[in-house]
């Protein structure tokens, strides 16, 4: 699901994790299944929600992570980027 924030930014929440953004960021979750890190930028909503939905179809969690994860330690070449508009996705399985 595609929500704005109070900053007018778009953040994905996933109701299987009750809408919780995890502070955490590393290559593997708890149980040790894998994960992906895709930054991104939401130009177009629809086409952002059919990617949640085809996410949520292959039961996979996709959560922003863009406000808990430094972007300098995170993924380094960001910092000469405008980064207002990129978002950071941490998608994993859904247990």
């Amino acid at each position: 699901m595609l929500l704005r924030g109070d900053d007018g930014r778009h953040e994905s929440v996933n109701a299987a994790t009750n809408g919780e953004i995890g502070d955490e960021v590393s290559g593997t979750t708890a149980t040790g299944g894998p994960v992906a890190y895709i930054a991104t930028v939401i130009r177009n909503a629809d086409t952002f929600n059919c990617f949640a939905k085809a996410a949520a179809d292959a039961k996979l969690s996709v959560v922003n992570i863009t406000s808990s994860a430094a972007p300098s330690s995170f993924l380094p070449y960001m910092i000469s980027y405008d980064r207002s508009s990129v978002q950071l996705l941490k998608i994993t399985l859904l247990s």
